[in-house]
Protein backbone atom coordinates (compact mmCIF):
# COMPACT_ATOMS: atom_id res chain seq x y z
CA UNK A 1 0.00 0.00 0.00
CA UNK A 2 1.19 3.55 -0.74
CA UNK A 3 0.85 6.10 1.85
CA UNK A 4 0.70 9.56 0.83
CA UNK A 5 3.43 11.59 1.94
CA UNK A 6 2.88 13.61 4.67
CA UNK A 7 2.04 10.30 6.68
CA UNK A 8 5.56 9.30 5.71
CA UNK A 9 6.56 12.34 7.44
CA UNK A 10 4.63 11.60 10.87
CA UNK A 11 6.31 7.73 10.21
CA UNK A 12 9.57 8.88 10.14
CA UNK A 13 9.31 11.67 12.83
CA UNK A 14 7.27 8.89 15.61
CA UNK A 15 9.85 6.53 14.53
CA UNK A 16 12.76 8.85 15.12
CA UNK A 17 11.28 10.31 18.35
CA UNK A 18 10.90 6.78 20.17
CA UNK A 19 14.72 6.06 19.27
CA UNK A 20 15.09 9.38 21.37
CA UNK A 21 13.22 8.16 23.87
CA UNK A 22 14.75 4.54 24.00
CA UNK A 23 18.15 5.92 23.99
CA UNK A 24 18.18 7.93 27.43
CA UNK A 25 18.59 11.73 25.80
CA UNK A 26 16.59 14.27 27.07
CA UNK A 27 14.19 15.77 24.39
CA UNK A 28 15.85 19.43 24.80
CA UNK A 29 15.04 20.92 21.67
CA UNK A 30 12.36 21.31 19.08
CA UNK A 31 11.72 18.53 16.72
CA UNK A 32 8.69 19.50 14.78
CA UNK A 33 11.01 20.87 12.11
CA UNK A 34 10.70 17.66 9.56
CA UNK A 35 14.13 16.44 7.97
CA UNK A 36 13.78 16.52 3.72
CA UNK A 37 14.11 12.77 3.77
CA UNK A 38 15.35 9.99 5.28
CA UNK A 39 18.57 9.59 4.05
CA UNK A 40 18.75 13.15 5.75
CA UNK A 41 17.77 11.75 9.17
CA UNK A 42 20.66 9.04 8.76
CA UNK A 43 23.28 11.05 7.50
CA UNK A 44 22.96 13.88 10.65
CA UNK A 45 22.30 11.70 13.16
CA UNK A 46 20.64 12.07 16.73
CA UNK A 47 20.64 15.86 17.43
CA UNK A 48 22.72 17.47 19.85
CA UNK A 49 20.68 17.97 23.32
CA UNK A 50 21.92 20.92 25.26
CA UNK A 51 20.99 20.83 28.84
CA UNK A 52 19.49 24.24 29.95
CA UNK A 53 21.15 25.96 32.82
CA UNK A 54 20.00 25.47 36.23
CA UNK A 55 18.64 28.24 37.77
CA UNK A 56 20.51 30.29 40.50
CA UNK A 57 20.11 29.58 44.09
CA UNK A 58 18.29 32.32 46.40
CA UNK A 59 20.29 33.76 48.87
CA UNK A 60 19.07 35.03 51.84
CA UNK A 61 21.08 36.59 55.09
CA UNK A 62 24.56 35.45 55.76
CA UNK A 63 24.28 33.33 58.93
CA UNK A 64 27.57 32.73 60.49
CA UNK A 65 29.32 29.23 61.68
CA UNK A 66 28.61 28.29 64.80
CA UNK A 67 30.50 30.04 67.23
CA UNK A 68 31.68 32.69 65.74
CA UNK A 69 30.37 36.51 65.76
CA UNK A 70 28.26 38.26 62.87
CA UNK A 71 30.37 40.51 60.48
CA UNK A 72 30.53 43.99 61.82
CA UNK A 73 30.46 42.99 65.85
CA UNK A 74 33.48 43.64 68.32
CA UNK A 75 35.53 40.53 69.84
CA UNK A 76 35.60 41.43 73.33
CA UNK A 77 37.95 43.80 74.38
CA UNK A 78 38.18 44.63 70.27
CA UNK A 79 37.30 47.38 67.82
CA UNK A 80 34.74 46.61 65.55
CA UNK A 81 35.94 45.72 61.98
CA UNK A 82 33.80 45.87 58.57
CA UNK A 83 34.38 43.96 55.54
CA UNK A 84 37.81 41.95 54.74
CA UNK A 85 38.60 39.39 57.30
CA UNK A 86 37.47 38.96 60.48
CA UNK A 87 39.52 41.18 63.47
CA UNK A 88 41.68 39.45 65.29
CA UNK A 89 40.69 39.22 69.06
CA UNK A 90 42.01 41.49 71.50
CA UNK A 91 45.35 40.73 73.32
CA UNK A 92 45.62 41.49 76.70
CA UNK A 93 48.74 40.75 77.32
CA UNK A 94 50.04 42.93 74.73
CA UNK A 95 51.50 46.09 75.43
CA UNK A 96 49.72 49.52 74.90
CA UNK A 97 49.62 50.32 71.31
CA UNK A 98 51.35 54.11 70.66
CA UNK A 99 49.19 57.20 69.63
CA UNK A 100 47.58 56.76 66.33
CA UNK A 101 49.79 58.16 63.67
CA UNK A 102 48.58 59.86 60.15
CA UNK A 103 50.90 58.74 57.38
CA UNK A 104 54.64 57.13 57.82
CA UNK A 105 55.51 54.81 59.87
CA UNK A 106 54.13 54.68 63.65
CA UNK A 107 55.50 57.16 66.28
CA UNK A 108 58.12 55.39 68.56
CA UNK A 109 57.17 54.93 72.19
CA UNK A 110 59.47 57.57 73.96
CA UNK A 111 61.82 56.02 76.42
CA UNK A 112 61.89 56.68 80.22
CA UNK A 113 64.22 59.52 81.17
CA UNK A 114 67.05 58.73 82.81
CA UNK A 115 67.13 58.81 86.81
CA UNK A 116 69.74 61.81 87.84
CA UNK A 117 73.34 60.48 89.39
CA UNK A 118 73.13 59.73 92.89
CA UNK A 119 75.60 62.23 94.55
CA UNK A 120 78.87 60.65 95.66
CA UNK A 121 79.13 59.68 98.97
CA UNK A 122 80.92 61.95 101.60
CA UNK A 123 84.16 60.98 103.01
CA UNK A 124 84.34 59.42 106.35
CA UNK A 125 86.62 60.43 109.03
CA UNK A 126 88.04 58.05 111.91
CA UNK A 127 89.77 59.15 115.35
CA UNK A 128 91.89 56.27 114.46
CA UNK A 129 93.22 52.63 114.54
CA UNK A 130 94.35 50.44 117.62
CA UNK A 131 97.24 51.19 117.14
CA UNK A 132 97.22 55.07 117.05
CA UNK A 133 95.23 55.38 120.08
CA UNK A 134 97.94 53.04 122.16
CA UNK A 135 100.59 55.28 120.79
CA UNK A 136 98.54 58.29 121.58
CA UNK A 137 98.21 56.92 125.35
CA UNK A 138 94.91 55.40 125.52
CA UNK A 139 95.64 51.79 126.53
CA UNK A 140 92.29 49.60 127.10
CA UNK A 141 90.89 49.93 130.67
CA UNK A 142 92.63 53.84 131.54
CA UNK A 143 90.29 56.65 132.37
CA UNK A 144 91.77 58.10 129.53
CA UNK A 145 90.43 55.25 127.06
CA UNK A 146 86.73 54.77 128.46
CA UNK A 147 86.16 58.57 127.99
CA UNK A 148 88.11 58.57 124.43
CA UNK A 149 85.49 55.16 123.31
CA UNK A 150 82.66 57.79 124.69
CA UNK A 151 83.76 60.40 122.32
CA UNK A 152 84.72 58.23 119.53
CA UNK A 153 81.18 56.77 119.49
CA UNK A 154 79.57 60.17 119.44
CA UNK A 155 82.12 61.41 116.84
CA UNK A 156 81.36 58.58 114.63
CA UNK A 157 77.25 59.28 114.43
CA UNK A 158 77.37 63.02 114.33
CA UNK A 159 80.88 64.37 113.24
CA UNK A 160 82.55 61.82 110.84
CA UNK A 161 80.84 62.94 107.68
CA UNK A 162 81.04 66.86 108.21
CA UNK A 163 84.29 66.55 105.84
CA UNK A 164 83.04 69.00 102.61
CA UNK A 165 83.31 72.22 103.97
CA UNK A 166 86.83 74.18 104.94
CA UNK A 167 86.90 74.63 108.82
CA UNK A 168 89.07 76.70 111.11
CA UNK A 169 91.07 75.41 114.03
CA UNK A 170 92.01 78.38 116.69
CA UNK A 171 94.23 78.43 120.10
CA UNK A 172 95.50 81.59 121.81
CA UNK A 173 98.79 82.91 120.99
CA UNK A 174 100.38 85.22 123.54
CA UNK A 175 99.46 89.18 123.29
CA UNK A 176 97.17 88.13 120.34
CA UNK A 177 94.35 88.08 123.15
CA UNK A 178 94.79 91.32 124.27
CA UNK A 179 94.41 93.07 120.73
CA UNK A 180 91.67 95.20 119.91
CA UNK A 181 88.61 93.14 117.64
CA UNK A 182 90.24 89.92 118.82
CA UNK A 183 86.79 88.07 118.62
CA UNK A 184 86.01 89.62 115.12
CA UNK A 185 89.77 88.09 113.35
CA UNK A 186 87.90 84.82 112.50
CA UNK A 187 84.46 85.92 111.16
CA UNK A 188 86.63 88.72 109.11
CA UNK A 189 88.35 86.30 107.89
CA UNK A 190 85.34 83.97 106.80
CA UNK A 191 83.68 86.53 105.38
CA UNK A 192 86.39 87.17 102.68
CA UNK A 193 86.70 83.94 101.98
CA UNK A 194 83.06 83.69 101.01
CA UNK A 195 84.14 87.06 98.72
CA UNK A 196 86.50 84.64 96.55
CA UNK A 197 89.67 86.09 98.79
CA UNK A 198 92.73 84.44 100.36
CA UNK A 199 92.66 81.32 97.42
CA UNK A 200 95.51 79.37 96.22
CA UNK A 201 96.01 77.16 93.39
CA UNK A 202 94.42 74.18 93.45
CA UNK A 203 91.32 75.60 95.33
CA UNK A 204 88.10 74.46 93.82
CA UNK A 205 85.88 77.58 92.12
CA UNK A 206 84.22 80.37 93.89
CA UNK A 207 80.54 79.26 94.61
CA UNK A 208 77.81 81.53 96.85
CA UNK A 209 78.21 78.78 99.18
CA UNK A 210 81.30 78.96 99.78
CA UNK A 211 82.19 78.92 103.83
CA UNK A 212 85.03 78.15 106.23
CA UNK A 213 83.34 76.82 109.81
CA UNK A 214 85.42 77.45 112.58
CA UNK A 215 85.88 74.80 115.17
CA UNK A 216 83.31 76.07 117.84
CA UNK A 217 80.44 75.96 115.09
CA UNK A 218 81.35 72.31 114.42
CA UNK A 219 83.05 70.81 117.88
CA UNK A 220 82.55 72.99 120.24
CA UNK A 221 84.42 72.04 123.90
CA UNK A 222 81.84 73.67 125.38
CA UNK A 223 79.43 71.51 124.34
CA UNK A 224 80.96 68.68 124.79
CA UNK A 225 80.42 67.64 128.20
CA UNK A 226 77.01 67.15 127.69
CA UNK A 227 77.93 65.03 124.68
CA UNK A 228 80.77 62.56 125.74
CA UNK A 229 80.49 62.51 129.61
CA UNK A 230 83.02 63.02 131.98
CA UNK A 231 86.75 63.66 131.49
CA UNK A 232 89.46 61.51 133.40
CA UNK A 233 91.05 62.39 136.17
CA UNK A 234 93.56 64.86 136.62
CA UNK A 235 92.98 66.87 132.97
CA UNK A 236 91.28 69.86 133.29
CA UNK A 237 91.75 70.54 129.45
CA UNK A 238 90.44 67.43 127.73
CA UNK A 239 87.53 68.55 125.51
CA UNK A 240 89.89 70.85 124.69
CA UNK A 241 92.60 68.24 123.29
CA UNK A 242 89.63 65.62 121.98
CA UNK A 243 88.14 68.95 120.26
CA UNK A 244 90.92 69.99 118.69
CA UNK A 245 92.29 66.48 117.75
CA UNK A 246 88.47 65.30 116.09
CA UNK A 247 88.39 68.78 114.37
CA UNK A 248 92.24 68.19 112.63
CA UNK A 249 90.77 64.41 111.80
CA UNK A 250 88.29 66.01 109.23
CA UNK A 251 90.32 68.34 107.96
CA UNK A 252 92.73 65.77 107.24
CA UNK A 253 90.20 63.36 105.11
CA UNK A 254 88.60 66.17 103.43
CA UNK A 255 92.30 67.75 102.19
CA UNK A 256 93.32 70.36 99.52
CA UNK A 257 94.40 73.52 101.12
CA UNK A 258 95.31 74.55 104.69
CA UNK A 259 95.57 78.15 105.65
CA UNK A 260 96.42 79.12 109.00
CA UNK A 261 96.25 82.35 110.87
CA UNK A 262 98.48 82.89 113.54
CA UNK A 263 100.88 86.16 114.43
CA UNK A 264 103.61 86.84 112.65
CA UNK A 265 106.82 86.62 115.20
CA UNK A 266 106.06 83.15 116.18
CA UNK A 267 107.31 79.71 114.90
CA UNK A 268 105.36 77.75 112.67
CA UNK A 269 104.99 74.88 115.13
CA UNK A 270 105.52 77.03 119.23
CA UNK A 271 105.71 74.87 121.92
CA UNK A 272 103.30 73.33 123.78
CA UNK A 273 100.11 74.68 121.62
CA UNK A 274 97.17 73.10 120.55
CA UNK A 275 98.10 73.36 117.36
CA UNK A 276 101.43 72.80 117.66
CA UNK A 277 100.42 68.86 120.16
CA UNK A 278 97.01 67.91 118.59
CA UNK A 279 96.52 69.42 115.11
CA UNK A 280 99.42 69.88 113.00
CA UNK A 281 100.78 66.49 112.96
CA UNK A 282 97.53 65.19 111.93
CA UNK A 283 97.13 67.67 108.90
CA UNK A 284 100.71 66.57 107.95
CA UNK A 285 101.69 62.76 108.19
CA UNK A 286 101.02 60.32 106.04
CA UNK A 287 97.56 59.44 104.93
CA UNK A 288 96.31 63.10 105.17
CA UNK A 289 94.60 64.63 101.96
CA UNK A 290 96.21 68.21 102.95
CA UNK A 291 98.29 69.36 99.92
CA UNK A 292 99.92 72.30 101.68
CA UNK A 293 99.82 74.93 104.54
CA UNK A 294 99.35 78.54 104.10
CA UNK A 295 100.14 80.92 106.45
CA UNK A 296 98.73 84.43 107.34
CA UNK A 297 99.73 86.91 109.58
CA UNK A 298 96.94 87.33 112.22
CA UNK A 299 97.10 90.89 112.65
CA UNK A 300 96.84 91.98 108.57
CA UNK A 301 96.12 88.63 106.98
CA UNK A 302 95.80 90.93 103.51
CA UNK A 303 99.23 90.19 103.77
CA UNK A 304 100.83 87.61 101.18
CA UNK A 305 101.01 84.60 102.45
CA UNK A 306 103.78 81.91 103.17
CA UNK A 307 103.68 78.71 102.33
CA UNK A 308 104.43 76.60 106.26
CA UNK A 309 104.30 72.91 104.71
CA UNK A 310 103.28 71.01 100.82
CA UNK A 311 103.14 67.44 100.60
CA UNK A 312 106.12 65.28 100.35
CA UNK A 313 107.91 67.56 103.27
CA UNK A 314 108.31 65.58 106.69
CA UNK A 315 105.86 66.31 109.01
CA UNK A 316 105.11 68.97 111.60
CA UNK A 317 104.13 68.91 114.85
CA UNK A 318 103.86 66.38 117.50
CA UNK A 319 102.11 63.29 117.80
CA UNK A 320 98.79 63.55 120.12
CA UNK A 321 99.23 62.58 123.28
CA UNK A 322 95.92 62.17 126.39
CA UNK A 323 97.33 60.67 128.82
CA UNK A 324 98.77 64.10 130.24
CA UNK A 325 97.34 67.76 129.62
CA UNK A 326 99.50 69.47 127.39
CA UNK A 327 101.31 72.80 128.74
CA UNK A 328 98.98 75.24 127.50
CA UNK A 329 96.40 73.95 129.36
CA UNK A 330 98.20 76.40 131.53
CA UNK A 331 98.69 79.20 129.60
CA UNK A 332 95.90 82.28 127.69
CA UNK A 333 97.08 82.37 124.97
CA UNK A 334 96.38 83.75 121.29
CA UNK A 335 94.42 82.93 118.10
CA UNK A 336 95.45 80.31 115.69
CA UNK A 337 92.85 80.11 113.15
CA UNK A 338 92.93 76.75 110.66
CA UNK A 339 91.24 76.95 106.96
CA UNK A 340 90.44 73.65 104.99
Amino acid sequence: MKLPSGNITLLVAAILGAQHLSSGFPLGKDLTAAPKSLGDVVRRGPPIIRPEPEPEPVTGPTEPPPGSEPPGSAPPGGAPHFGGDPAPPANPASPADPPPRFGGDPAPVPEPAPAPPAPPAPKVATLGTEDELVAAGLKQGTPERTAFDRFVDWFNNVKATQTETPWIFYTKLGEEATQPGRGELVFKFQDAFKQGNFRQPGDEPVTPSDRIQNMGEVMNPSDLPAQVGEAPPRIDSWYDMIASYGAARLAAVRGGNVRILMPKDVPDTPVGRYWTDFEAFELTKPGSNVQSIWRYNSADFNEPPTQMWTKGMPPIGNQARFDAPPAEAAEDDGLIDLDM
